[in-house]
C-alpha cells in the first residue's frame, strides 16, 4: 500500500497556506534596510537577495513503503499493525487481535469504541470487552406446565453485564393442544452475554411481551404460566433497518453514530449495527468521513460535505456546503492552533480533491489549500498536527 506524505506548515503572521512561494513585501533599500523593516515575525527566511519571504507551505511530499495509521484520543495513543490495535506504551500493549480491515476508533463519554466493519469492542480504561451482542436463535418444544391450549409466540434476547439488550431473535411459534407448557432453548451466545429477557405472547395474541429475565446458565426454561406483562415488547424489535455493520463511527453530543455506504445511524449500546428504519440519515453519495463538533456535526460524502445541527434525531436535517468528492479520514483540532481559523474551539479537518477544508462548529467551511495542492479524493487520509518551537505543521498522509 503505497503512502505518500504532504506537510503542509511553517504557519506564521504571513498568509502562507496560500501563497507559500509569494514575497509578502519587498522593502526598498539595501539589506540593512530590510532588515529593518522586519519587525515582528516567525518561520521567516531570507534569500540571497535579503528578500524576507515564508517558508513554503509544502515542506515535504515522501512515498513511505507502507501504510501507517495511529489515533490519539484523551492523551492515549492508539496504532494497528496487521490484525492486532495496539496502545503505545513503554511496551506497546496489544488491546483487539483478529481485525479484518483497518479499524475505526471514537471516543464517547469517556471510553474508546471500536469497530473494524464485522466486529466491536469497548475500551473502558484498561478493560476491553466485546461491544455488541449477538442476535440469538430460539427453539421451542412441549414441557409441564399450566398454559391454556392455544397458539403461542416466544422471543429471546441477550443482555450483557452492563443492562444493554440485543437484538430479538426471530419469533418461534408453539401450539398447544392442551394445558401445558413451553421448553425454551437457545443458541448463539458470546462471552459478552450475562443474561436473557424471554418475551411471550398471551395465548393466540399477535405480539410477545416481556415474561422475565433469565441467567444463561437457567437454560432450557420453561414457561408455565401466561403472566406476562401486557404492553411491554422487545426494545430492540424495530431495530433491524437493512445496513448492516458499519464503516465507520464517530460520536456527537449524547449519541454514538456509525456510518457505511450512503446512510449515517445511531448505534445501540448492545448492537451497533441495529437502527430504526426511520432513524437515519441517507445522501445521494457514499460517506466517507464524518466528526461530531459542539454545534453540529460534519458529513462528508464522495461529492461534497454536509453540515447537520439539531439536537435530537428528529431534527437532524444536513445542510449542503460543498462539492467536492471527499477523501476517507479526518481529524478534529483545536481551531486556534490555525490562523486563518481564528477560533478557540475544535474545528474537523478534512481532505477534498481540491484542497484541506477546516469545518468549524457553526456551520463554516474555511479552504486552507485551495489553488495550491491537489489531493487524490480516491485514498484514505491520515492527517496529523505538529508542533516543533514556532514551527506549526499538519501532515497529511495518503495511501491507497
Amino acid at each position: 500500500m503505497p503512502t505518500k506524505t504532504i506537510a503542509l506548515g511553517g504557519w506564521s503572521g504571513v498568509d502562507n497556506v496560500h501563497s507559500p512561494d509569494a514575497r509578502t513585501f519587498q522593502p526598498p533599500g539595501e539589506l540593512e534596510k530590510r532588515l529593518a523593516a522586519l519587525v515582528a515575525a516567525s518561520d521567516v527566511d531570507l534569500d540571497d537577495d535579503g528578500w524576507p519571504s515564508s517558508r513554503k507551505a509544502l515542506a515535504t511530499d515522501t512515498a513511505l513503503t507502507a501504510g501507517l495509521g495511529g489515533c490519539s484520543i484523551d492523551g492515549r495513543m492508539f496504532f494497528q499493525n496487521g490484525s492486532t490495535l495496539y496502545e503505545r506504551t513503554s511496551s506497546d500493549t496489544a488491546l483487539i487481535t483478529g481485525l479484518t480491515t483497518r479499524a475505526m476508533l471514537a471516543e464517547h463519554w469517556g471510553n474508546v469504541y471500536v469497530t473494524d466493519g464485522t466486529r466491536h469492542w469497548e475500551i473502558d480504561g484498561q478493560t476491553v470487552r466485546d461491544w455488541g451482542l449477538p442476535v440469538p436463535t430460539v427453539t421451542l418444544s412441549p414441557g409441564t406446565g399450566n398454559l391454556d391450549a392455544g397458539a403461542y409466540l416466544v422471543q429471546v434476547s441477550f443482555v450483557d453485564a452492563q443492562g444493554n439488550e440485543g437484538g430479538t431473535s426471530d419469533i418461534a411459534s408453539a401450539t398447544l393442544t392442551s394445558a401445558t407448557g413451553v421448553v425454551v432453548e437457545i443458541t448463539g451466545a458470546s462471552p459478552a452475554v450475562a443474561a436473557v429477557n424471554v418475551y411471550v405472547s398471551r395465548r393466540d395474541q399477535k405480539q410477545t411481551s416481556w415474561l422475565a429475565t433469565v441467567s444463561l446458565g437457567s437454560f432450557p426454561y420453561l414457561i408455565q404460566t401466561d403472566d406476562t406483562t401486557a404492553a411491554d415488547p422487545p426494545k430492540t424489535e424495530q431495530m433491524t433497518g437493512p445496513i448492516s455493520n458499519a464503516a465507520g463511527l464517530f460520536s456527537f453530543r449524547a449519541f454514538l453514530l456509525m456510518w457505511r455506504d450512503n446512510a449515517v445511524f445511531r448505534s445501540e449500546a448492545a448492537e451497533p449495527h441495529l437502527f430504526h428504519g426511520d432513524d437515519f440519515m441517507q445522501f445521494n453519495a457514499n460517506v466517507t468521513a464524518c466528526e461530531g463538533l459542539a454545534g453540529g456535526m460534519w458529513i462528508g460524502t464522495e461529492n461534497g460535505l454536509w453540515f447537520v445541527q439539531g439536537d435530537d434525531p428528529d431534527k437532524w436535517i444536513p445542510v449542503r456546503k460543498t462539492f467536492s468528492a471527499v477523501a476517507r479520514g479526518s481529524k478534529q483540532l483545536q481551531g486556534s492552533k490555525i490562523p486563518k481559523v481564528q477560533t478557540d474551539e475544535r474545528v474537523a479537518l478534512f481532505v477534498t480533491a481540491s484542497e484541506l477544508v477546516a469545518c468549524t462548529a457553526d456551520g463554516r467551511n474555511i479552504h486552507l489549500t485551495d489553488g495550491v495542492y491537489k489531493f487524490d479524493a480516491n485514498q484514505r487520509a491520515s492527517i496529523d498536527y505538529n508542533e516543533s518551537g514556532d514551527l506549526r505543521q499538519i501532515f497529511i498522509g495518503l495511501v491507497s
